[in-house]
């Protein structure tokens, strides 16, 4: 059967493009396929959904591309990630109607990896989408917002998984916790883009209101929007002569293999994210994947991947204090070791990459 993926992938390292990849090699295995890389790789350093001509040039490219890969490959299924900005859902309708004038009866398998789809955008354009599509797939039932809109064989749930680059064997995972026993300092680590709204300000404020007689460090990795934003990171403890912390900005990190050193060495990754289109994080899978607990919000899907007070805590967003008093508890050797061996058992329970990966592949085939 031949497949055409019709997405973004890395680089940038986002969740999208991370799970994009996952999937299209995974499929790679057993379908003859190919991919058109939509992606945009300066997305990050403009707000989510608004035109610009470097978009609007992009967009021209996509279509020359997928309509000579329609003809000459003819593809049987087409698999695609919506938007769900004003903008972006006007482009997806442009693209369907490409794909249906130029292959009527290939499958439409369209992905859902924000929070907010359907929120936003034109009405007819999104009306029109859903009449077009085949299969909806979204990362859980409680990211669905247009289910009224939609018949139930259209509606498939798939959550995120992880690259393998990034998973840790049991070997490794005991490795992490005897070294944790040991260690004095507490590695705390915010992984995704600096984007105000996922909350790293709050992450960086909450060191303030600890008082641990071990020494802190705070690694920061993500992409930042502009400088400015980071200089006021570099500068918030200035003036502090007593703090007993240390930021470390990294800055992006598109290498898996660095990805997952810093979660080795990482206590607690955290994540208290108020983001718009927030969904269903693969950072906080990936940090229950190297058994680190994680501190999150009630936002998106965040609440059904983090069990509140089993392998970590649900704060409330923008709470910089709540999110100190959870750190203290966990930096208590014998609850976090509990917390942690929870983390690795709800990932190798829910997520791990062929169970996942067997739910995706059903779409395929049905």
């Amino acid at each position: 059967m031949k497949i055409l993926f019709f997405s973004s992938f890395p680089p940038p390292n986002t969740g999208q493009t991370l799970s994009n990849y996952f999937y299209f090699k995974k499929l790679k295995e057993n379908f003859d396929i190919k991919k058109i890389n939509t992606g945009n790789k300066s997305i990050l350093n403009r707000d989510s959904g608004t035109f610009s001509i470097k978009v609007f040039i992009n967009t021209l490219i996509n279509i020359f591309k997928l309509i000579y890969t329609l003809l000459l490959f003819k593809p049987k299924i087409i698999y695609l990630v919506y938007s769900s900005s004003k903008i972006g859902i006007l482009r997806d309708y442009v693209y369907l109607i490409v794909v249906r004038s130029f292959a009527p009866k290939i499958k439409i398998v369209a992905h859902i990896h924000s929070g907010n789809y359907g929120d936003e955008g034109n009405r007819y354009c999104l009306m029109k989408i859903l009449r077009m599509t085949d299969k909806f797939i979204f990362l859980s039932k409680k990211l669905i917002k247009i289910s009224n809109l939609l018949e139930k064989e259209k509606i498939e749930i798939v959550p995120n998984s992880i690259s393998e680059k990034v998973f840790f064997t049991d070997n490794e995972i005991e490795n992490k916790i005897k070294k944790r026993s040991i260690r004095k300092e507490l590695n705390l680590v915010f992984l995704g883009n600096m984007i105000k709204e996922k909350g790293y300000l709050d992450v960086v404020k909450s060191l303030k209101y600890l008082n641990l007689e071990n020494k802190i460090n705070l690694y920061l990795i993500g992409t930042w929007r502009n400088k400015n934003d980071r200089i006021y990171v570099e500068n918030y403890f200035e003036d502090d002569l007593k703090k007993n912390f240390q930021i470390k900005i990294k800055g992006t990190i598109n290498n898996q293999m660095t990805i997952k050193h810093y979660l080795s060495i990482a206590d607690i990754v955290l994540l208290p994210s108020y983001y718009k289109i927030e969904a269903f994080p693969i950072s906080i899978i990936e940090a229950l994947n190297s058994a680190t607990p994680v501190i999150g919000t009630n936002h998106a899907a965040i609440p059904e991947i983090i069990l509140n007070g089993s392998n970590g805590f649900i704060v409330d967003e923008q709470s910089p204090k709540q999110i100190a008093d959870c750190i203290i508890k966990l930096n208590e050797f014998n609850v976090w070791k509990e917390f942690a061996s929870n983390a690795r058992n709800s990932f190798l329970q829910n997520y791990c990459q062929e169970k996942v990966f067997n739910f995706f592949k059903k779409i395929f085939i049905e």
